[in-house]
């Protein structure tokens, strides 16, 4: 992690150059001119950065050499280290990223996970302490607040803690040790969480404290044997080898999403999810790939643009389906016949155990990775989903979903976390 003075010498070496007074004053968290100069290029620059990123992984995808693959490979870790000077370990970084070039500060010896669509504002400065995971549509910063606290207060993660999807975190907020944020959970700007605890709402309020004997759920067999058998020679059949960490992921049991198989099921899946969103692609292709994404499916089944797929071959997809553009898919996913499914629809059905142990990155049966837990969602036949909705683990549709609403395991709705809601009281049994 640099100093200002670090960072301030960082900008000069890639070409910024005169008064760089007010660039420090943002970093330094004091009041700064956003119409100096250099702020505005800097913001510039740093929207450039992060659109070459996501450019350089669809550019990846299409890869025709182990030599392109390697210059690919090499500029999208050049680009992080731009933006985020000095960083530790970062698991993943996906696409949909965006922070402005040394606004994040991140310990050498620390690791994170950042997945698709995390942001912070232009103007937003985050500290990520160890062990730190963000999950999808994750928004930091005050776009979403009327409040006096300065934009550039630093957001600080600390160790161990886990952000699920859909979350919005204001400025100055600070997420305590242990602490699990809850999907579409909203810490104000300024606000504190309580250490080891599940945090849920808006604004966000413990719901209860984790200890080390917090119940695990009972798990339900996701597939048959005969649709494991099946998804086990498709991924063979693309020239992975299927080892017992994937085994143990088809059967719903925890698992090391950094071993081998799930690993390279993850890039592939990835890779193929960008291919399918550049818009260069024939129409012969991107069906190509919705195949290879989305092997148990039936008749009539189409995509719209920006899907991302966290691990193929895992989502059951019924007759007639119709998903509309950036869609999220990550967990065992069941969809049911003559299902129309928006826009912007996150299914998050892969996560963490609660107790911070249990979902340490750590050493994993002589692999280093991180240990998750992969949950099942499902979707009744004849149903329609609004735009903006996103389903939480074990949840299950029964009947339409409107706009902008977010389905929890125990059948409950909110709203989305950017749309004013009060604060549910039974939101996660």
């Amino acid at each position: 992690m640099l100093t200002t003075e670090q960072k301030i010498a960082h900008l000069k070496s890639l070409g910024f150059d005169g008064d760089m007074s007010q660039i420090e004053n943002f970093y330094n968290q004091k009041p700064f001119d956003k119409n100096d100069r250099n702020v505005k290029e800097l913001i510039r620059f740093s929207h450039s950065l992060w659109k070459e990123y996501s450019n350089t992984l669809q550019n990846l995808s299409r890869a025709k050499s182990s030599t392109e693959r390697s210059f690919l490979d090499k500029r999208i870790e050049n680009l992080i280290n731009i933006a985020i000077p000095d960083h530790g370990i970062i698991a993943n970084l996906c696409d949909g990223f965006y922070a402005t070039v040394g606004a994040i500060d991140h310990e050498k010896n620390f690791i994170t996970s950042i997945n698709k669509n995390v942001t912070l504002g232009d103007y937003t400065l985050l500290r990520l302490e160890d062990y730190a995971l963000i999950g999808e549509n994750v928004n930091f910063g005050n776009r979403y607040f009327d409040c006096n606290v300065p934009e550039n207060k630093q957001i600080v993660l600390e160790k161990d803690t886990w952000i699920c999807s859909n979350c919005v975190i204001g400025s100055g907020a600070r997420i305590k040790d242990g602490t699990v944020l809850a999907i579409g959970a909203v810490v104000r700007p300024n606000g504190t969480t309580q250490e080891n605890s599940l945090s849920v709402g808006n604004p966000a309020t413990t719901k209860y404290t984790i200890n080390k004997n917090q119940p695990t759920k009972e798990k339900e067999q996701p597939r048959s044997k005969e649709e494991i058998d099946f998804i086990v020679n498709h991924i063979n059949l693309l020239g992975i080898k299927v080892d017992d960490e994937f085994i143990r992921l088809l059967n719903g049991e925890n698992f090391n999403c950094f071993s081998k198989t799930v690993s390279e099921v993850t890039q592939f899946s990835h890779e193929l999810s960008y291919e399918y969103n550049n818009p260069l692609i024939t129409e012969q292709r991107r069906k190509e790939i919705l195949d290879i994404l989305f092997p148990i499916q039936g008749k009539n089944f189409s995509v719209g643009r920006g899907l991302f797929v966290d691990i193929l071959g895992i989502a059951k997809v019924g007759n007639n389906v119709k998903i509309g553009d950036n869609s999220f898919f990550a967990g065992n996913i069941t969809i049911g016949n003559n299902v129309k499914i928006g826009n912007n629809v996150t299914f998050a059905g892969i996560g963490h155990e609660l107790e911070k142990q249990n979902r340490h990155l750590r050493d994993y049966n002589g692999i280093f990775g991180e240990v998750c837990v992969i949950d099942n969602i499902k979707i009744n036949s004849g149903l329609e989903i609004g735009n903006n909705c996103t389903f939480a683990p074990n949840s299950h549709l029964t009947q339409d979903l409107n706009f902008y609403t977010i389905l929890l395991a125990n059948g409950k709705t909110i709203q989305d976390p950017t749309k004013p809601n009060d604060f549910i009281e039974e939101m996660i049994k």
